[in-house]
């Protein structure tokens, strides 16, 4: 099998392409079965990646979203860095943006997040990180490579740099020995970082070393820890897109409309926008915009899992 398949028409009724540079995993999480099911880290060429992200731009996709297993871990095996497939993608002509999905906190570097702040948009000033968890006991028996306090610190830096940053968290919830105070402090730095949550609940993998660990949470316990955070969720959400309020953004309009009939579309910053004014046949178009305000239904600005929606009005389209 084709371990770099050609993206190249693969997207076509989809508003964003996905390009894939990375695979597998050199981690050892006591939970996770990736590097298990997907063998060591391994980097698609920077050639390779830029010949494929060309086909993607010719093929009309204005933005492509990079994925891997281990994105961040991209060149490791052969001394590169992220950064470097970064800079070279960005000379690929006609791409109007790059989105990174899931980016260890240990591998926030100051050379990736002031790439992203110097990118303007083109690389999308959002960031989701696996976190896992606040506590650093709960952290050494996951086996995470970091501890709550060098994570923070990372992603405070790229807050701090990066302007209206959107970013989401993995959390994890009731890992065998996860006591109260672990939780508290999970909750505590969730609080002062988040825009939204992606919360789970621990559930045991067969293979891999937490199987077997002792301690297990009872599922009531999980089951309240879940909830608390995803109300959590809800409301740093909220608070996040009213901070965008009165913000011009760049919006990629879906294919497809929302129930109302209005087109949507995703801001850099990864939240929801629904288009107020705008001509029809913008799906798959790059336009600007201004928020005016949060979209009416609760459920869409106080969602429990990932961001809120807000009213964007159209000005024009990018060229």
């Amino acid at each position: 099998m084709d371990r770099w398949p050609d993206p190249a028409g693969g997207f076509l009724r989809h508003t964003r392409a996905f390009l894939k540079v990375q695979d597998g995993c050199d981690g050892a999480c006591s939970y996770c079965k990736v590097r298990l099911a997907r063998g060591e880290a391994r980097s698609r060429p920077v050639a390779d990646a830029m010949a494929a992200l060309g086909r993607l731009v010719a093929a009309g996709h204005r933005e492509v979203v990079l994925t891997g297993v281990h994105l961040g871990a991209w060149g490791a095996e052969s001394g590169k860095k992220l950064t470097d497939l970064l800079g070279a993608l960005l000379d690929i002509p006609g791409l109007e943006r790059l989105r990174l999905t899931s980016i260890e906190p240990d591998e926030l570097t100051a050379g990736l997040v002031n790439l992203i702040a110097a990118s303007e948009d083109r690389i999308a000033p959002h960031l989701h990180v696996p976190l896992q968890s606040g506590s650093d006991g709960v952290l050494a028996r996951m086996n995470r490579p970091y501890t709550a306090a060098r994570a923070l610190e990372n992603i405070l830096y790229a807050k701090e740099k990066i302007t209206r940053l959107g970013l989401g968290f993995d959390v994890m919830v009731g890992f065998p020995g996860e006591t109260e105070a672990d939780f508290a402090q999970t909750v505590e730095a969730v609080e002062k970082t988040a825009g939204y949550l992606h919360v789970f609940s621990f559930s045991p993998r067969p293979g891999t070393a937490a199987e077997v660990f002792p301690d297990r949470v009872p599922p009531l316990v999980k089951k309240e820890r879940s909830r608390t955070l995803r109300a959590l969720s809800a409301e740093l959400a909220y608070t996040f897109a009213e901070e965008n309020v009165g913000d011009r953004v760049r919006l990629l309009v879906e294919r497809r409309k929302c129930p109302s009939g209005k087109q949507v579309g995703v801001t850099g910053n990864y939240l929801r926008g629904e288009l107020l004014d705008a001509p029809e046949g913008l799906g798959g178009r790059m336009v600007s915009g201004k928020v005016v305000g949060l979209h009416p239904d609760p459920s869409l600005t106080r969602p429990d899992h990932g961001p809120a929606t807000v009213l964007v009005r159209y000005l024009d389209v990018v060229p």
